[in-house]
């Protein structure tokens, strides 16, 4: 799963120069489906058997605290032909002081013959062996993780812009720029296909580079000299 996810933001890429380690592929990959995450999350559905005398519930066992919601409605009591809903007003998330945030039942109790049953959303998963990223929406997803891995590239060559190195400065900061583009084309698409507006804001992934690799010319960094590794 996970591998096939590489070779996708490889193509996307092109890093010939082999400047992103798998690392920061996996890093950016995982940015983009946290990302993608919050505009289009993962739904599952949740299903609480009554006893006849609890009205408070532990959330499931997935629910992700900042996160996870309740989509839509609250059937109760779930299972009928003509599903019945429940008043928005008649449930709320209820923080035990001793057990955490719980779901609550305002004016119900339900008998041991009745369900309750609501939808939620989570984070999608991706993994060596998991992918919940719909295939619709997979080349989109790819396309937000290679912009992140872009910016690493853009930050690689603009770090190694000094002084020292003439014509391979300029041939840098020319290469910067090409990724720095290439990454605004990858993110552009990504909105367009979700739907997102310009002005909706997609946060940027963290940017992590290791400086302390030696430039091809031999040359010293102007704000990272090996004296200081």
């Amino acid at each position: 799963m996970l591998a096939d996810w590489r070779l996708l933001v490889d193509q996307e890429l092109k890093d010939t120069a082999g400047i992103l380690g798998q690392g920061d592929k996996d890093a950016s990959i995982g940015e983009a489906v946290k990302e993608y995450s919050k505009h289009r999350p993962r739904e599952r559905v949740h299903e609480i058997a009554g006893n006849g005398s609890a009205f408070e519930f532990v959330l499931p066992g997935d629910w992700e605290e900042g996160f996870s919601a309740i989509r839509g409605e609250v059937e109760y009591p779930a299972g009928k032909r003509i599903p019945e809903f429940i008043e928005a007003d008649a449930w709320i998330l209820y923080r035990d002081p001793a057990a955490g945030l719980r779901f609550r039942l305002k004016h119900h109790t339900p008998g041991a013959t009745e369900t309750v049953r609501f939808t939620y959303t989570i984070r999608h998963s991706l993994d060596a062996v998991t992918d919940t990223v719909p295939v619709a929406d997979r080349e989109a997803v790819v396309k937000l993780a290679a912009s992140y891995g872009a910016r690493k590239i853009a930050a690689y060559y603009a770090q190694s812009q000094t002084p020292t190195l003439g014509a391979d400065a300029v041939d840098y900061r020319s290469k910067a720029q090409d990724y720095t583009m290439l990454a605004d084309r990858l993110l552009k698409a990504f909105k367009e296909h979700l739907g997102l507006r310009d002005g909706d804001q997609v946060p940027a992934a963290s940017v992590s580079i290791d400086t302390s690799v030696d430039l091809q010319p031999g040359g010293d960094r102007f704000y990272h000299p090996r004296r200081w590794r």
